[in-house]
């Protein structure tokens, strides 16, 4: 699970918000600020935390059928995509109201994702990376070359990437992800969960 780094406010007063509104615990996944004063945290049991005043006051958003949700990216603060166990992506066009389910072409274990623009890319078990080009609506498979699953990725812009997981593994594109070529370095043997990059270098 990667770290998320917020204000201690919001860690010690989400968990007790969602116990009285819903009756169940959140174990936050992750979380984007789309907007000004606006944060989105994802709980992997099917809800989202939202507050649009630094965090002085949350709201509750239920993600109906989402279930072992992993990540969340939004384009802005009314169209975002989560992903999770199983393949599963859904997509929201209102902030998170409400989703709709879309089709994968995969059962793998999805584990991060992002959107740059309407360009997207999710990562999973087993190698998986998907792409989409119209902000989430449909999905293709892209080729890792790797077996391995991936915990995570990043990109700068619609070309360049990352995306990196089990074993030390590393992979880059420079072409939006339609090739992918590992990196390897003898100082990534355990399985790496989060990266990030300031510029190409």
């Amino acid at each position: 699970m990667r770290t998320i780094c917020f204000p201690l406010l919001v860690l010690s007063a989400a968990p007790a918000l969602v116990a009285a509104a819903d009756q169940r615990s959140c174990t936050m996944r992750d979380a984007t600020i789309p907007a000004p004063s606006l944060t989105y945290v994802l709980c992997e049991q099917g809800m989202m935390l939202v507050t649009s005043d630094e965090g002085a006051t949350w709201n509750t958003r239920k993600i109906e059928d989402g279930k072992g949700l992993r990540a969340l990216s939004f384009k802005d603060p009314n169209r975002g995509v989560v992903v999770g166990e199983a393949g599963l992506i859904m997509t929201t066009a209102d902030g998170g109201k409400t989703w709709k389910t879309v089709k994968t072409g995969t059962n793998e274990n999805l584990t991060d994702l992002q959107l740059v623009g309407d360009e997207g890319w999710a990562v999973g078990f087993d190698g998986v990376i998907l792409h989409t080009a119209d902000g989430g609506e449909t999905w293709q498979q892209q080729k890792s070359g790797s077996s391995l699953s991936l915990e995570t990725v990043h990109f700068l812009d619609a070309k360049n990437g990352w995306a990196a997981g089990w074993s030390g593994t590393i992979l880059h594109t420079t072409d939006g992800g339609a090739t992918w070529k590992q990196i390897k370095t003898p100082a990534a043997s355990w399985s790496l969960t989060s990266i990030h990059f300031l510029d190409a270098n």
